[in-house]
């Protein structure tokens, strides 16, 4: 209602109200006429609530005329209404015949009813007060007001459609309402719940045209942006957004809302940051309490979506437990959860999906959760429980999509179990239920696989096959030739594998770059494993000139040289190792290029360069398998350079660093060799009988006793009683059946050392040509040959024996040793033979 200038309400008092408030022909004033105009003062000052109570006198009073009583409820409606008391204009409604005589509705007060009814929520009752308006009450002044609520009502009811209609009537036929701003505004919404946002924009920036209160110019400018970011035009809405938030003079609530909107036009261009930021301040603004929870809920969400997990989880948990049950707190609840998944942290991301589990019941929720716990026991390597958590996933989700992928994943986790019977059953199962599902060749791979890991090379070649043809032209397609080059090659069909691998090539295409390269590099190496150097190297060329850097490239350079190596080029080989250590010093093929240099090195006794090898390896790859090989083989590269110091040190660095190693024997017995060159003897014997008691089963038993007994042999100069230690220690070599003969031979030399360093002539002589000499001569006489380490003991138990026989002055005897020597051949035969001739020369009388 618009206000009235206090110099007209003066006038209009004093000639019309006055006048008629005098009592006809009495001179006096109505003073029921008074207390109406006085309502209609304050009314038309914004006085509502003086005018409420001026009106309602009025009403009290005896002897107004209908007419005024009429006026009277009329101008009380208007009060309340501008009071928002719609339940007191529906009672109003209810007893307005008890002040009027005439008992037929008006279009006023059926107006009126409506207006209330819509407003206390019943928009349903609104619509039947004003059904048929028009021709009830044709030409009634509330005509425009009442199209303007039967279009809210409509909008209240869904009916959008109808609410659109109701209010291009009015734009028609109320062009001059004052109503028009408010008609402008709530049309616009109307338009935006129809999904027609370019009319609504057209219809918001019609209020810059309207003599709008500011208010209702603001809300539009929010509505507009509304419109323009439905329409798509970001940009613009942003714009409006920000200059409504911009308002300071606006309501709180309406720039709390484009807070929010400008943070959702954020979070959709990917700027997290500036969405958390104006979300936050739109918080800070809201003075409506639901609003202001909605922003929490949504800072909350924001904050997880930018991995701000506790502060996110902070803001969520309280809403949570005040709105346990709602779609909301189901979201927000799985949302914390899966924040701690993508955290990395998997095991506080169990615990609330557990938590979801206990505290919702909710059927979809709780299939999220169990799918969810299922990939944060995955990661935390506990898939036996995972392989439970998807199988409840399955029987709760509803969406075959989902049920697809949890039974998948159920597969999954059998294989991370290494339970590859079960996967490979698990993985038959998401094809029997999805013959036609997006998974169903996936999961036909993955039962290769299985099979593969099953040792059934055969029919993973077969599983492979059909995959290959059911996914060819496909990304998976080619995957399965490669797989099946493999189980090829696993069955040793290396010529096979390399015509497989060729189809995976052709089926990948370069462009398929990891899958093409990896099939490249699985052809060459089964050229390699074929002894075929000059083809696999042609397609290591090929890697490295495709894909110069990267893993691939790595091992291409590596393969490069071990198949020169094999073509016998070896200046070559050595050329493209030395070039990898500098081009990749952080490879994983480092420690293997290393390792091949240092004992290419050391088999051509350039044992200086193989130390610092086997060091440089053994210090820039300590976690490599290669490691402990490495300090081994440093120690006894120092060794061969008689730098017996630095050969223990390797090896106590390998014993202490590496204590599982199944080498240790070994490091141990050349730890024993060089404290043994370095004359510490009886260290050296206490590491050889570590070795007999540590590790019995170990071919080096029987060399690590020898050992010993050249330690106490040697210590027998100064302690006689040595040598029957040493004689003990060489016995438990020769009577050992599975030593070697050659240590059987040498022990049984070395116990004729010992006992002719006992003066026990007899029994040396005996020892030397029994235990080795006939020894040898038996063996050979049965077919079996003595290798030339053998051939050795045999020839200096010769020598020995002819020496004590020259000493005993028995030539014959000597000669006849030594002729054994040259009938066996060799080199030492030269010497045994002149040493014949010079006693036949010498001693020609003795021997007829």
């Amino acid at each position: 209602m618009t206000k009235l200038p206090a110099v007209l309400l003066a006038a209009a008092l004093a000639c019309g109200g006055w006048g008629a408030a005098y009592a006809a022909g009495t001179g006096t004033v109505d003073e029921a006429t008074v207390e109406l105009s006085r309502g209609k003062a304050a009314l038309d000052d914004g006085l509502f609530q003086v005018a409420e109570d001026r009106l309602r006198a009025f009403l009290k009073r005896e002897g107004p005329s209908a007419v005024q009583n009429e006026e009277a409820l009329s101008l009380l409606a208007q009060a309340l209404e501008l009071q928002n008391k719609y339940a007191e204009i529906l009672e109003l409604m209810k007893v307005r015949r008890r002040w009027l005589l005439l008992s037929e509705d008006s279009g006023s007060f059926a107006f009126w009813r409506g207006l209330a009814s819509l407003r206390t929520g019943d928009p349903g009752q609104a619509l039947v007060e004003v059904e048929r308006f028009e021709e009830r009450f044709p030409g009634d002044a509330a005509r425009c007001r009442v199209l303007l609520l039967r279009a809210s009502a409509c909008l209240a009811l869904g009916r959008v459609s109808d609410a659109v209609g109701f209010h291009e009537r009015f734009d028609r036929e109320c062009p001059d309402s004052p109503d028009r701003a408010a008609h402008a505004l709530e049309w616009g919404r109307s338009l935006v719940r129809a999904g027609r946002p370019s009319e609504a924009a057209g219809v918001f920036r019609r209020l810059g045209e309207i003599d709008a209160p500011d208010g209702v110019r603001t809300e539009g400018t929010y509505w507009l942006g509304r419109a323009l970011a439905d329409s798509g035009d970001a940009a613009a809405a942003r714009g409006a957004f920000a200059s409504v938030y911009a308002a300071a003079d606006a309501a709180p609530d309406v720039r709390a809302r484009a807070a929010y909107a400008l943070a959702a036009i954020r979070a959709d261009e990917g700027d997290l940051a500036a969405a958390l930021e104006a979300m936050t301040n739109g918080v800070t603004l809201a003075a409506d309490a639901g609003l202001r929870e909605e922003g929490t809920w949504r800072v909350g969400e924001l904050r997880l979506r930018l991995g701000q997990t506790d502060e996110g989880a902070a803001l969520l948990r309280p809403l949570i437990a005040a709105r346990h049950g709602s779609a909301r707190a189901v979201a927000a609840q799985l949302a914390i959860a899966g924040s701690m998944l993508d955290a990395g942290r998997a095991d506080e991301a169990v615990a609330e999906y557990q938590h979801y589990l206990e505290t919702f019941d909710d059927r979809s929720g709780q299939a999220r959760a169990y799918e969810g716990k299922g990939w944060g026991l995955l990661k935390l390597l506990r898939p036996a429980e995972a392989v439970l958590a998807f199988g409840q996933a399955a029987t709760l989700h509803d969406d075959e999509a989902a049920i697809e992928d949890c039974l998948f994943k159920v597969g999954d986790a059998y294989f991370e179990n290494g339970q590859f019977r079960m996967a490979h059953e698990a993985y038959g199962r998401v094809q029997e239920r999805f013959p036609a599902g997006r998974r169903a060749v996936d999961a036909l791979l993955q039962q290769g696989v299985c099979l593969m890991r099953l040792g059934e090379h055969r029919l993973a070649a077969e599983t492979f096959a059909v995959v290959a043809a059911r996914a060819a032209g496909t990304a998976v397609g080619a995957e399965a030739q490669w797989r099946g080059a493999g189980a090829l090659e696993a069955q040793g069909n290396m010529a096979g594998a390399v015509e497989a691998y060729g189809r995976a090539i052709e089926a990948a295409g370069k462009d398929a770059g990891d899958l093409w390269v990896r099939a490249l590099m699985g052809r060459g190496l089964a050229l390699y494993r074929m002894f075929e150097f000059g083809r696999a190297g042609a397609e290591f060329d090929l890697v490295l000139a495709e894909f110069p850097s990267g893993e691939p490239a790595e091992r291409a350079l590596y393969m490069k040289g071990m198949c020169q190596y094999g073509l016998m080029q070896d200046r070559e080989a050595v050329e493209t190792c030395g070039k990898f250590v500098q081009m990749h010093p952080d490879s994983r093929w480092l420690a293997d290029v290393l390792f091949w240099l240092g004992k290419y090195e050391h088999n051509r006794g350039r044992f200086d360069e193989a130390e610092r090898l086997f060091s440089e390896l053994a210090s820039r790859r300590t976690g490599s398998p290669l490691a402990a090989d490495a300090l081994l083989w440093a120690g006894v590269s120092a060794s061969r350079r008689k730098e017996y110091v630095r050969a223990i040190e390797y090896l106590t660095r390998m014993i202490k660093e590496h204590p599982g190693c199944p080498r240790l024997a070994e490091a141990r017995f050349h730890q024993g060799d060089a404290m043994s060159e370095l004359g510490l003897f009886s260290e050296a014997i206490l590491v050889f009988d570590e070795i007999v008691a540590r590790f019995p089963e170990s071919p080096l038993v029987a060399a690590a006793l020898g050992r010993k007994g050249d330690c106490q042999f040697t210590l027998g100069a100064e302690d006689p009683k040595r040598y029957e230690e040493s004689m003990a220690s060489y016995r438990m070599v020769a009577d050992d059946p599975s030593a070697r003969p050659d240590l059987v031979l040498q022990a049984n030399y070395k116990i004729g050392r010992c006992l002719e360093k006992t003066g026990r002539v007899n029994e040396a002589l005996d020892q030397y040509y029994v235990k080795v000499m006939l020894k040898v001569v038996e063996d050979r006489d049965k077919g079996v040959w003595h290798d030339q380490l053998s051939t050795v003991w045999f020839t200096r138990a010769a020598f020995n024996a002819a020496d004590l026989l020259e000493a005993r002055k028995d030539w014959r005897g000597m000669v006849g040793v030594l002729e054994r020597v040259v009938a066996g051949g060799g080199a030492a035969a030269d010497e045994a033979r002149a040493r014949i001739e010079r006693i036949k020369t010498e001693r020609w009388s003795l021997l007829r």
